[in-house]
């Protein structure tokens, strides 16, 4: 999204491991925050690691050890959003808008931990991959993985809205 936004003209800028923000460590969170309240963008993106709530992760666990794994991921994830949850708090406090996004129909949403997003976060809107030209790297095709967005104001979530038209092919993705 951050690319998307560039293109666009506009200034994005991630907070990520990569940039030096763990958002599984509450040191990270904590930089995370000061970043916030020192910079104080209009708008930020939570994109947070969907895997340990895919279709494709259950079938994966199908045997003793691949659920184990499985349950330890999602213990790491919990408390990741848990914390992200307070810089969600953080970003309404300074009167930016933030977006939250996860697959479709990944299992998260139903987490309680994602109680106090959909809360913070009431207008919901969909973005199919497509809509904003995600191709596969390797054939260039274009993909259809969707999302599910929570934005905090419903021009917010208009303005990211993009479904497929149905007008093209699509490859497919697997694990979406």
């Amino acid at each position: 999204m951050t690319s998307e936004i560039e293109r666009l003209g506009g200034k994005g800028f991630r907070i990520n491991l990569s940039n030096g923000f763990d958002l599984s460590a509450r040191h990270g969170v904590n930089a995370a925050k000061q970043w916030l309240l020192d910079n104080r963008p209009r708008e930020a993106w939570f994109s947070l690691p969907c895997t340990p709530w895919t279709s494709m992760q259950n079938a994966n666990a199908s045997t003793p050890e691949g659920w184990y794994k499985l349950q330890i991921k999602r213990k790491h994830a919990r408390r990741m959003i848990r914390l992200c949850v307070e810089l969600l708090e953080t970003c309404i406090q300074i009167d930016c808008n933030p977006a939250w996004e996860q697959p479709l129909r990944a299992q998260s949403w139903n987490l309680k931990e994602y109680k106090r997003v959909h809360e913070l976060l009431t207008h919901k809107c969909r973005v199919d991959g497509c809509g904003y030209g995600m191709r596969a790297v390797d054939t260039g095709h274009l993909l259809l993985k969707q999302w599910r967005i929570q934005c905090r104001t419903a021009e917010q979530a208009a303005r990211i809205t993009k479904i497929c038209q149905g007008n093209h092919s699509h490859e497919v993705l697997e694990g979406s």
